[in-house]
């Protein structure tokens, strides 16, 4: 998503800042919205529908994912924005 808020794109070279911005908004919203969330839904589903039941190994192993996924963004800002 980065590329596409950054005025260094090869989009950005022709298009002003603010809409280059919004450009990248709009995509990243939207590739959030109708490809990536049903994904995670999908892979969490069992983990959060609240009517299923699950043992505290299910949710423990849950909890530890996200934030596994936390520090691998963490990791990954901090090795693009050096």
């Amino acid at each position: 998503m980065w590329p596409w808020t950054s005025a260094a794109s090869p989009a950005g070279a022709r298009l002003p800042f603010y809409l280059v911005l919004f450009i990248g908004n709009v995509l990243s919203v939207a590739i959030l919205t109708w490809v990536l969330m049903p994904l995670a839904n999908r892979a969490f589903a069992a983990w959060l529908r609240p009517d299923a039941p699950r043992s505290f190994l299910a949710g423990a192993s849950g909890a530890i994912v996200i934030v596994l996924c936390y520090a691998l963004s963490i990791a990954v800002f901090a090795v693009i924005t050096r």
